[in-house]
């Protein structure tokens, strides 16, 4: 069957499961149905998605997106990101595409999530101890390999950025600061090799990434 077809039989059949199990009183009593649809879901594709080379993972986020899921707070109450995925689903998109969470962010017009995702993202490749949250192998280091980034759709994202200012006036300031930070990172590290380019570490139309058509 194709994805799609393989993915709305299964989920349907398990979901038509919990709202019969739902009734039971000793499951009502520990759960809201919420609560149990979203658990449910996330083992989900804890035990399907990587089969399917986490394609799953991206219906499910455009459905939710496309159903206008409520945005809900997430993580602490000092830093709360306002995001429209619950964030077990960010947290997985991350470590599988975080680059394809981007485009998604994007696409749907959630600049905040979409800033904060990219910044993480970048802070990721700069900082050490942050790769294992976005799947990076290596961090920009003379003696690592070359690091890859989404950059062209980081620049979609700085253009959206500015020609959003009147509504988040900050937002352009942070990543182009954020940005900044990282390209020079890129120089020292190309100068510590004594090569005139990076072989990688700076901005290039080829290779690795899809365009936003492909969302």
């Amino acid at each position: 069957l194709p994805l799609y077809q393989y993915f709305h039989y299964h989920f349907t059949n398990t979901f038509t499961t919990i709202l019969s199990l739902s009734l039971s009183p000793s499951l009502c009593n520990l759960q809201s149905l919420a609560d149990q649809a979203w658990a449910l879901l996330k083992k989900y594709l804890e035990i399907h998605d990587p089969h399917h080379n986490y394609q799953l993972q991206k219906c499910v986020a455009k459905k939710l997106l496309l159903l206008g899921h409520p945005l809900v707070a997430q993580g602490d109450s000092d830093n709360a990101l306002i995001t429209a995925l619950p964030q077990w689903l960010v947290d997985n998109y991350k470590r599988t595409n975080p680059a394809e969470l981007l485009r998604l962010f994007i696409t749907f017009d959630l600049l905040e999530p979409a800033t904060a995702v990219a910044m993480e993202y970048i802070d990721a490749v700069l900082v050490d101890g942050r790769a294992a949250f976005f799947g990076v192998k290596d961090t920009l280091h003379a003696t690592n390999p070359p690091v890859w980034l989404p950059h062209n759709t980081f620049d979609v994202l700085l253009q959206a950025l500015q020609d959003s200012q009147s509504r988040s006036p900050t937002l352009y300031g942070a990543f182009e600061s954020k940005l900044k930070d990282y390209f020079e990172k890129v120089e020292t590290v190309s100068e510590t090799m004594r090569m005139p380019s990076s072989h990688g570490l700076v901005r290039s139309e080829s290779g690795h990434e899809p365009a936003m058509d492909y969302i």
